[in-house]
C-alpha cells in the first residue's frame, strides 16, 4: 500500500506543479497502466485474478495482486480525471506531439477501468473523462462518427471485395427439434434457416430468417395442468457489420437503422475500431475485443 500512496502522491505533485510536457507523460502514464491492468485481465488465469464467489456479497473475492493493481489504477485515473490541467494547451501540444490515437486509446483505457471496477462510484470520474474526450474532439477537430443506413449502401471501401471470406456468410442452417406422436413416442423434424447478406463496401448487412426450438411445457405448474406441446417459433433478424465486426442488431430494418443511427464509432490507423457506448453514461470499448 506504501507504493500506491507514493504514486498517489507523486501524481498530485506532477499535475498540479510541472509543465504542460510532464502532465501529458502523466497521462499517457496512467493511460498505458490501464491498457496492460485490461490485458493482465482479460490474459490472466481466473485463479490469479479471483479467491472464490462471495454469495453473500454477490461478488467475486478478488486475490490481494489484483486487487492492488486495480486499486492503484483507478486512484491514478480519479487523480488525472479530476484535476484542472485541460486547457487548451495540454491538448493542442498533446496532437502536435501524439497521434489522436494515442489519445483514444488512453481515454478507453481508463473509461474501461473506470466502467468494468468502479461502476457506482466511477460516475464523476467517467463524467470527466467524457468532458475530457469532447473537448480533445473540438480542439483536434475529429471524433466518433455515426453510422447510418444511406452512409453504408453508399460506402466506397473495398474491405467486402478483398476479403470475400470475411463475416458475415450467407447460409443455411439446421434446427433440430424433439415432438411427441399421440401415442406417446418420440421423433425428431428439422428446420431450416437462411442468411443472406448485402454487400456495401466495408460495410455488409445480414438477414437471417430462422427458427427456434421451444420443448414445450407438459406438467403440473401451481395447481394447474400445463400441456403446451412443441413448437418451432420463426425468427427473423438483421446484423449490421463493418469489415467483419458487428455494430448493431436488431429484429427488424427499420430499428437496425434506428440503432446504426445512435451508434457512434471511431476507426485507428491500426484498424481498431473503438466505440462510444453512451455520452451520458460515458464509455469507450473496442469491437476488435468482443
Amino acid at each position: 500500500m506504501k507504493k500506491v500512496f507514493v504514486l498517489f502522491l507523486f501524481m498530485i505533485l506532477v499535475l498540479y506543479g510541472c509543465s504542460t510536457t510532464d502532465r501529458i507523460d502523466t497521462f499517457d502514464k496512467v493511460g498505458e497502466e490501464g491498457l496492460d491492468l485490461i490485458a493482465f485481465y482479460k490474459t490472466a488465469d481466473e485463479s490469479d485474478l479471483y479467491l472464490r464467489y462471495d454469495y453473500w456479497a454477490g461478488q467475486y473475492v478478488k486475490t490481494a495482486s489484483f486487487d492492488k493493481k486495480i486499486d492503484s489504477s483507478l486512484k491514478s485515473i480519479s487523480t488525472v480525471a479530476k484535476n484542472s490541467m485541460y486547457k487548451k494547451e495540454f491538448f493542442t501540444e498533446y496532437i502536435n506531439t501524439h497521434s489522436i490515437d494515442d489519445f483514444v486509446k488512453y481515454i478507453y483505457a481508463m473509461s474501461y477501468v473506470s466502467y468494468e471496477w468502479d461502476y457506482k462510484k466511477g460516475e464523476e470520474v467517467r463524467e470527466e473523462l467524457r468532458m475530457i474526450f469532447d473537448r480533445f474532439c473540438e480542439i483536434a477537430d475529429t471524433g466518433f462518427e455515426a453510422t447510418s443506413y444511406d452512409m453504408i449502401k453508399n460506402d466506397d471501401g473495398t474491405f467486402y471485395s478483398e476479403n470475400p471470406k470475411a463475416e458475415p456468410q450467407e447460409e443455411t442452417h439446421i434446427v433440430r427439434g424433439k415432438f411427441n406422436k399421440p401415442d406417446g413416442s418420440i421423433y425428431y423434424r428439422e428446420v431450416t434457416g437462411t442468411t443472406s447478406v448485402q454487400y456495401y463496401g466495408d460495410y455488409a448487412i445480414a438477414h437471417t430468417n430462422t427458427y427456434e426450438y421451444d420443448e414445450g411445457t407438459y406438467g403440473w405448474y401451481d395447481g394447474q395442468f400445463i400441456d403446451v406441446p412443441a413448437s418451432f417459433k420463426p425468427r427473423e433478424y438483421y446484423v449490421a457489420y463493418y469489415k467483419g465486426f458487428v455494430i448493431a442488431r436488431a429484429d427488424t430494418l427499420y430499428d437496425l437503422q434506428i440503432k446504426m443511427g445512435e451508434n457512434k464509432f471511431y476507426i485507428s490507423e491500426e484498424g481498431i475500431i473503438y466505440r462510444l457506448a453512451s455520452s451520458n453514461d460515458f464509455h469507450i470499448y473496442t469491437l476488435n475485443e468482443e
